[in-house]
This record gives C-alpha cells, structure tokens and sequence, in this order.
C-alpha cells in the first residue's frame, strides 16, 4: 500500500490517503501538511511496514515500476499511467504469484537454507 497527500493543497490540513484503484481515494486520516509529509516518507522509507517485531520485519520480494511496462507500453501511454494505476498492476500481479511464491520460499528454505544452518531442523 502506498500512502500519498495533496501536496498542491493550500489547506493547512491534508488527508492521507491510499488508492483503491486508479479512481477511487481511501483517506485513512487528516493532518497539518508538514506531519503528512513526515508521515508518508517514513512510510516509503520502510517500504509500507513499520514493526519493532523482528519476525515481522519485510524485506522486499518483487516490485513493479514504469520502466518495466516498456516492453508493452510506448513511453506516451506509460506517462498517462498514475500511481494508482501502478499500484494496482503490483496488486494484481502480487494476487497471481501468492502460490509461486510459498512455493519458491519453501523449496529455497528446504534445499539452500536448511543445510547451511548449524541446527538441524
């Protein structure tokens, strides 16, 4: 999820919100601009997850960006895509590799990573 605000308000007050899709807004709460902006780097900068857990802490797996549309998209139709559009093309691409990807990791874990730790599991 990412999260954005206004920042061509002139309001004192911004929502934050997320994109649904490429049309539709969920504001997830309202701020003083300089808070929203604070807010939603910090958000980026851990990459959507904030967790003192250890066990929770995410590394990235995959990502979407502009630059790998181009195989099927010229650069005139990428620069009409938002951000919600972009959000939504990882959501769906994120939907249709859910059982490759736990698939992959316990192949990985019982083949690489299991043999290489000093406990046998």
């Amino acid at each position: 999820m990412l999260l954005f605000y206004d920042e061509n308000s002139k309001e004192k007050k911004v929502a934050v919100y997320t994109l649904v899709n490429s049309k539709t807004k969920k504001v997830l709460f309202e701020c003083e601009r300089e808070l929203a902006k604070k807010i939603t780097k910090l958000w980026e900068k851990c990459n959507g997850f904030v967790d003192d857990n250890e066990m929770f802490r995410t590394f990235l797996v995959s990502g979407v960006c502009r630059e790998d549309l181009k195989e099927r998209l010229t650069e005139k139709q990428i620069a009409q895509i938002d951000d919600g559009t972009m959000q939504y093309i990882a959501d769906k691409m994120g939907d249709s590799l859910q059982e490759a990807y736990w698939i992959s990791l316990e192949t990985i874990i019982d083949d690489i990573i299991k043999p290489k730790l000093k406990e046998k599991v």
